[in-house]
C-alpha cells in the first residue's frame, strides 16, 4: 500500500521529518541572521548620523584651537576671535600676549569675556541635533522592529507549514496502518 501511495517505509518518512527538521533549523538560523544584520545595519546608521552631526556643524561655533564645538564660548577681546574657555586660556598660559588664531601680538594682559550670544545658538542648534538624532534613532528602531516582527511572522507561518505537512504525513501514515492491520 505503501509503495502504491507513493509513500516510503518507517525510515523514508523518519528521513523526511529529519529533512523538514533541518530545514525549520536553516529558516530559524536565516531569521536570526538577518536580526543581526539588522541591529548592525542600525548601529552603522546611528555611527553615521554621529559623523554627521560634527560634519554639518557651523564653522562658526567650532573653537579655532580645538576644532571642536565650543560649550563655554570666551571672546578674547583684543582680537575679537570666539575660543572655548578652557582652550583660549592654556594657550594664553604658553604665549600670554598673542593671539592663538592669528598670531598677532596685542598690548596689556588678555581679557576674556563670555559670547552669550553664541553659547545661546550653540545650545539651541544641539537641542535641534539631539532631537533630530532622537527622531532618527526611533524611527530606526521602528524599523528595525517591524523587520523583526516580519521575519518571525514569516518563521511562524514556515513553522505552521511544517506542522501542517507533518500532521498530513502523520495522517498518511495512520491510514496505511490502518489499511494494512
Amino acid at each position: 500500500i505503501a509503495h502504491d501511495n507513493e509513500l516510503g517505509g518507517a525510515d523514508e518518512l523518519r528521513r523526511q521529518l529529519v529533512d523538514s527538521e533541518a530545514h525549520h533549523q536553516e529558516q530559524l538560523k536565516h531569521v536570526k541572521d538577518s536580526a543581526a544584520q539588522q541591529e548592525l545595519q542600525a548601529a552603522i546608521a546611528l555611527s553615521r548620523m554621529a559623523a554627521a552631526t560634527m560634519s554639518s556643524c557651523p564653522d562658526d561655533f567650532r573653537c579655532a584651537i580645538t576644532l571642536e564645538l565650543m560649550e563655554n564660548p570666551y571672546i578674547l577681546t583684543q582680537s575679537g576671535h570666539t575660543y572655548e574657555k578652557k582652550a583660549i586660556e592654556h594657550a594664553l598660559v604658553e604665549r600670554p600676549d598673542t593671539d592663538p588664531y592669528t598670531n598677532e601680538r596685542f598690548e596689556g594682559v588678555a581679557n576674556l569675556v563670555p559670547n552669550r550670544q553664541l553659547r545661546g545658538a550653540i545650545q539651541q542648534w544641539s537641542q535641534q541635533q539631539a532631537q533630530q538624532k532622537d527622531d532618527e534613532v526611533q524611527h530606526l528602531k521602528q524599523a528595525q522592529q517591524e523587520e523583526v516582527q516580519h521575519l518571525k511572522q514569516a518563521q511562524q507561518e514556515e513553522v505552521q507549514h511544517l506542522k501542517q505537512a507533518q500532521a498530513e504525513k502523520d495522517d498518511e501514515v495512520r491510514r496505511l496502518r490502518e489499511q494494512l492491520a
